[in-house]
């Protein structure tokens, strides 16, 4: 007796069972929609229970769907025709995938509107669906019917992904396999995100709000784009926050559960943007200033998500910038105080304003009469020999080059070490002689209001100025740095806004507390007023 042994197929006859499995369940898709439209959706056309936009509303693009479905059954039945080793399952998945986003995407769109128009209307149709042979409750029948097309499309991945397995490595169809799994799942995400986006933009529109304030929301246009972000404010609080894009109005929304609360609104036209550098500690982040409001910064998810609300705001207000654009606007220090500081302690500066050696003794003259005429002759003059009484010392030869102010020069304070001075005794006769000779004509010609041109410096380190009042322990202050009083001042505003943000909070407890606390008299009033009536009447 020979003996059985079980029957294992072979890999191209398992991806062929797969394959077979791919177009049963396809068709049986294609009819249950079919059956759908054909049984429901038509004959309810011809009733008043719905408007003519709430019928568009709910039937949607279900006809376009039913197409898709069957333009790829078409297309894999052609594959069937031949082969098993020369069948593109996978490449024909690859080829309709974008005619099939496209017609999905605009189902997920319109479903929260056709799930509202179920909800207003949940009895008449649930009552028609019955009448017209679906089981009870008829209701979810036509729920069911609705959300079909997003439960195929996440079985596609699935199905590739199965059909991958039973494919040979050396198969002409494995790459594009794999590939249109990948794109399947993409597509079924990006659904997915679109249809939770629409539910939430259809939930805001509707009004359901708390704490809104103003004309209703639909009044301010179509949303734009909308999206969670992360608040961070200047003194590091970080917040939760939800953005709804108006063509003109940015809302500031706060979701606490499952609800949104009104936390503000902004006019696009006057707020500031900056895109923040990744060096600034946050990737995808910007920046949102105003005149009336105070500066904080928006922290996405994602650098698409960063490009897409930098494209919301106008144009005009969205500048990208490094992390020391910020400090761009810190006051420069004058022209005058930084030329008369270069030519207090650089020889070469004081060489290259002054055309002749005689007019080197006056180094402390204002340089805005100096013309640029002048600069220029005495560059040109830089090879004549010019022997002040400052290189008659020790030092190394400068190469500072003329041609440009912008470059570094080498510069000797004329603080210089009076050790170096004794490295050259014999000369120190000399040298003595030709300083008293300079140090007189410098005198003698240095203008009075160059020294006077210069304002006022202040050492924040070591000036003070006397505050009046008690420090924590009770002492007297007399004296304090600037430093010190910004820094006091500073600590106080910071107390100043926490007992400000508290005394808000309790507020609007009390507030709340009261508001609770009336309508519940308002409530038990006329009761007890009802039980004292009859026995007074007694």
């Amino acid at each position: 007796m020979l003996r059985e042994y079980p029957f294992f197929p072979l890999p191209l006859e398992k991806k062929h069972l797969v394959f077979q499995d791919i177009l049963d369940t396809e068709n049986n898709h294609l009819a249950e929609l079919q059956n759908l439209i054909y049984k429901f959706l038509n004959p309810l056309k011809d009733t008043d229970i719905l408007s003519e936009m709430e019928y568009s509303y709910l039937v949607n693009n279900l006809e376009e769907v039913c197409n898709s479905s069957r333009v790829l059954l078409r297309m894999l039945e052609d594959v069937k025709s031949f082969p098993s080793d020369a069948q593109r399952i996978g490449g024909e998945f690859i080829r309709v995938s974008v005619y099939m986003k496209n017609i999905h995407l605009n189902y997920s769109s319109g479903h929260p509107k056709a799930a509202a128009v179920i909800e207003k209307h949940k009895d008449a149709l649930g009552k028609f669906m019955e009448e017209h042979g679906a089981n009870p409750p008829g209701i979810l029948t036509l729920t069911t019917g609705l959300s079909k097309p997003f439960r195929r499309l996440e079985k596609y991945p699935a199905l590739l992904l199965e059909l991958l397995r039973h494919t040979p490595e050396n198969h002409i169809d494995r790459g594009d396999t794999q590939r249109a799994a990948s794109l399947y799942r993409d597509i079924a995400n990006t659904c997915a995100a679109i249809r939770k986006q629409k539910e939430m933009e259809f939930e805001i529109m509707a009004g359901n709000i708390k704490g809104w304030e103003g004309d209703p929301i639909h009044t301010l246009g179509n949303i734009v784009h909308l999206g969670s972000v992360v608040f961070l404010t200047d003194d590091h609080q970080r917040s939760s926050r939800f953005l709804v894009a108006f063509p003109e109005t940015l809302v500031i929304l706060s979701a606490k559960l499952g609800s949104f609360t009104y936390e503000g609104k902004l006019p696009l036209s006057s707020v500031m943007v900056r895109k923040m550098d990744s060096s600034e500690g946050h990737p995808y982040a910007f920046e949102i200033n105003g005149n009336l409001i105070q500066r904080f910064t928006v922290i996405c998810s994602s650098a698409d998500s960063l490009n897409q609300w930098l494209n919301v705001f106008p144009s005009h207000s969205v500048r990208n910038s490094t992390p020391g654009s910020r400090h761009a606007t810190l006051p420069r220090s004058s022209p005058s105080h930084s030329s008369q500081m270069r030519t207090s302690i650089s020889p070469i500066n004081s060489m290259q304003t002054l055309p002749t050696p005689q007019s080197h003794s006056s180094r402390s003259s204002s340089p805005e009469d100096k013309p640029n005429n002048r600069i220029a002759a005495a560059a040109r003059q830089v090879t004549k020999k010019v022997w002040p009484n400052w290189n008659l010392r020790p030092h190394p030869p400068m190469r500072a080059s003329l041609t440009s102010q912008n470059e570094v020069k080498l510069r000797r304070s004329n603080s210089y070490k009076k050790d170096k001075d004794h490295d050259s005794e014999g000369d120190l006769p000399v040298r003595q002689m030709l300083e008293s000779m300079n140090c007189y004509d410098r005198s003698r010609n240095t203008m009075p209001s160059a020294t006077a041109s210069a304002p006022p410096r202040l050492n924040f380190e070591e000036d003070k100025i006397f505050i009046d009042g008690l420090d924590d322990d009770g002492t007297e202050l007399k004296e304090r740095t600037l430093v010190d009083t910004v820094y006091m001042l500073k600590d106080q505003i910071l107390e100043l806004k926490e007992e400000v943000s508290s005394l808000n909070k309790t507020l609007s407890e009390e507030i709340k507390a009261r508001k609770r606390l009336e309508s519940l008299v308002r409530a038990h009033l006329p009761i007890q007023e009802n039980h004292i009536l009859p026995s007074l009447d007694g």
